[in-house]
C-alpha cells in the first residue's frame, strides 16, 4: 500500500482538522496516511503532539529529518509557483494554482485545511476517531449533560493577544462582542445557563463573573487540551471564538437543536463567509 506523508503542527483544533483531511484524502486514494509531528518545529508558539488521545498514530522525526521535509515541502511550494509541473510530490494548501490531479499523486500534503468540506466524505470516520475518553466533570459542570440550555462560551485569547504576528492576523472577540452573543442566545432559549471556557479566566472572571446565569468554569491548567474540549462538547449550544479549538467543540457536540453563534470575522478585515471554516447552521454576529 502506498503511503501519504501529512505534517501535523499547530494547536489540538488545528491538528484535527490534518488528520480529518489526512483520514480522507488516504481513504479516497486507497493510500495509508502517515501523520508526522512537526509540532516542535513549526510556528512561533511551543505547540506539542495533542492527539493521544485520540489513539491518532505519530511518526515521530528526528531533527534532520523534520529539517529536510520541512526544506522539502517550502522548495514544492516555491517552485510550484513558478510551474505547476514543479512540484515535488508536494500538495501544499497555500498553492492556488497547484495541479488539479496533484491529490491523487502526492506523497506529501501539507496545509490546515480548515473546514469540513476537506472531509465531508468521510464525516461519520473523522468523529468516530474524535471520540474523547472518560473525563472527570468538575462541579461547575455538573448540569451540563441534563441542561438543554447549557452554552459553551468560548473566550480565546492568549497568543491572538500576546503574539504580535497573531495579533495582526486573527480578530479578538471583545467584552462587547460576547455580551451581543449572550444576549443573542437568551432571546433564543428560556433561561440559558453560559459554561465559559477560556485560555484567560482572570479576564472572563472580571468581565463576566458576576453575571447570574454565567459560569467560569474553573479549568485545570495542567490539563491536556482535549479536556476542555470535550467538556464544551457536552453542551447543547455554542458561542465560539474565531478558533479551530471551538470550532470542533461545537462540531462535535452539535444537535439538530443546537445553535452556533460565531463572530463574524475571523481574521482581521476577513468575512468568515468568505472561508472554508464556515459552517452553515452559524449565526454570525
Amino acid at each position: 500500500m502506498t503511503s501519504i506523508l501529512f505534517p501535523v503542527f499547530g494547536g489540538l483544533g488545528n491538528q484535527m482538522f490534518q488528520v480529518a483531511h489526512g483520514i480522507t484524502l488516504a481513504r479516497h486514494r486507497g493510500a495509508q496516511p502517515l501523520f508526522a509531528d512537526l509540532t516542535p518545529v513549526t510556528g512561533r508558539v511551543t505547540r506539542k503532539w495533542e492527539l493521544d488521545c485520540f489513539s491518532v498514530p505519530r511518526l515521530s522525526m528526528g531533527k534532520m529529518q523534520a529539517a529536510l521535509l520541512r526544506v522539502r515541502i517550502s522548495t514544492g511550494r516555491h517552485l510550484q509557483r513558478l510551474s505547476p509541473l514543479l512540484h515535488l510530490g508536494v500538495l501544499d494548501e497555500s498553492v492556488a494554482h497547484s495541479r488539479p490531479d496533484l491529490g491523487l499523486t502526492c506523497s506529501i500534503c501539507s496545509g490546515y485545511w480548515q473546514g469540513e468540506r476537506f472531509f465531508a466524505a468521510e464525516a461519520n470516520t473523522v468523529r468516530k476517531t474524535f471520540t474523547f475518553p472518560e473525563i472527570t466533570i468538575p462541579p461547575a459542570c455538573f448540569e451540563l449533560d441534563e441542561a438543554a440550555t447549557s452554552v459553551a462560551v468560548h473566550v480565546r485569547r492568549g497568543d491572538y493577544l500576546s503574539d504580535p504576528v497573531a495579533h495582526a492576523l486573527h480578530y479578538v472577540c471583545d467584552t462587547e462582542w460576547y455580551c451581543r452573543a449572550m444576549d443573542a442566545m437568551r432571546a433564543r432559549l428560556p433561561s440559558p445557563e453560559f459554561y465559559i471556557f477560556s485560555d484567560d479566566r482572570a479576564w472572563a472572571s472580571a468581565a463576566f463573573g458576576d453575571t447570574a446565569d454565567v459560569h467560569v468554569v474553573e479549568s485545570d491548567p495542567s490539563a491536556s487540551a482535549w479536556v476542555d474540549m470535550a467538556l464544551m462538547s457536552r453542551c447543547s449550544h455554542f458561542i465560539i471564538s474565531n478558533s479551530s479549538y471551538s470550532w470542533w467543540a461545537s462540531y462535535l457536540g452539535k444537535t439538530a437543536e443546537s445553535i452556533i453563534i460565531a463572530p463574524r470575522y475571523w481574521f482581521q478585515g476577513v468575512p468568515t463567509e468568505e472561508l472554508s471554516v464556515l459552517c452553515k447552521d452559524w449565526i454570525l454576529l
